[in-house]
């Protein structure tokens, strides 16, 4: 089985065998079956990558493969972190030693090639500026490094018999950009968020929008997208219960 995003692969799936970036043989689980990957590469085998007919299949395996190898390994600290969320463990100044927070504000932002930042406080909607004391916000900072993933897809390329690779292993980085990142990153908020809050029993409810502004803001329990105006953020919390 193999889980990617929303969809879960239950077909068997293929044990792929490389050479880590110190040349040691590893094995990782591909979201394709053997008899697939055989014939794709029947198809394919002496092709450019650019002219390649099932290109895709390619590009899917390397996004799932960097979800798993960037972004899943950070489950537990991002599970930490919105458990600190969901039971309402934040420094506030005294005024509001006894708030009650029914919704949090969750802000990311993938930094290309090597960080995600992420940062959660009880939701501006409700609460006024200065909530907050000590440390104010908590934040969350994943590092990743994809140059042993690229090291990877160079082998897969390889294996499917894919000629004039010298271009894509020149590139300077895997941009996160090309993968859609912010969605494989929002995939995995999502997926830790319905999990803790099936320990946590909370009622808390988390919004979670792209730093940056560019992206949509959304509902964690319900995937519902959310007015980005203020005044779509009361309705909708009002809707909820929250207001």
């Amino acid at each position: 089985m193999f889980v990617f995003g929303n969809t879960t692969y239950i077909f068997p799936t293929m044990l792929f065998k490389y050479k880590d970036l110190n040349n040691q043989e590893q094995s990782i689980e591909l979201p394709i079956t053997v008899d697939k990957f055989i014939a794709i590469k029947t198809k394919v085998n002496g092709l450019e990558l650019l002219s390649m007919q099932y290109y895709w299949v390619f590009w899917e395996i390397r996004d799932a493969l960097f979800k798993r190898l960037m972004f899943d390994c950070h489950k537990q600290e991002l599970t930490t972190f919105l458990k600190q969320l969901q039971t309402n463990d934040f420094d506030f100044k005294e005024h509001y030693q006894d708030a009650i927070v029914k919704a949090v504000d969750i802000y990311y932002n993938v930094y290309y090639w090597d960080s995600v930042f992420v940062a959660g406080e009880p939701s501006t909607t409700i609460f006024e500026d200065g909530i907050l004391g000590g440390q104010g916000r908590l934040e969350l900072h994943l590092d990743f490094d994809t140059e042993a993933l690229e090291h990877l897809l160079v082998q897969l390329l390889e294996a499917f018999g894919i000629i004039g690779i010298e271009e894509y292993q020149e590139e300077d980085a895997l941009a996160t950009s090309e993968l859609s990142a912010d969605g494989l990153f929002e995939d995995l908020v999502s997926e830790c968020w319905l999990s803790i809050k099936e320990q946590t029993k909370s009622k808390v409810i988390g919004i979670l929008f792209q730093a940056t502004g560019c992206g949509s803001m959304s509902d964690l329990d319900t995937g519902e997208n959310v007015d980005e105006s203020t005044e779509g953020m009361t309705a909708y919390l009002k809707r909820k219960g929250a207001l």
